[in-house]
């Protein structure tokens, strides 16, 4: 214990883009909004988006992914497939 009691909590949160370079190709997606390119559609997987706002407010700040499906809940606003916690299949096959 900081017997002056001078202390800092610090959080560090990111997000990225991970993908198989294997199965991407030659030229795979570099960035949040490079997923909007429409041969990644039905090929990315991220959480059920009403299940975590950091998926909600990454899809919105790609931009023009929320033009194209303006719903906001129920279902994705990016093209993406939803993975499941309880080990059932993702919305959209896989």
């Amino acid at each position: 214990m900081d017997p002056d009691g001078a202390w800092t909590g610090i959080f560090v949160d990111a997000f990225s883009t991970v993908c198989n370079v294997d199965k991407a190709g030659s030229n795979p997606p570099g960035s949040a909004r490079d997923l909007l390119d429409p041969r990644w559609k039905g090929k990315i997987v991220s959480t059920y988006s009403n299940d975590d706002d950091a998926v909600l407010y990454l899809c919105k700040t790609i931009g023009p992914g929320v033009d194209r499906a303006p719903r906001p809940v129920p279902g994705p606003i990016c093209a993406c497939q939803q993975a499941s916690m309880g080990g059932r299949r993702p919305r959209g096959g896989m």
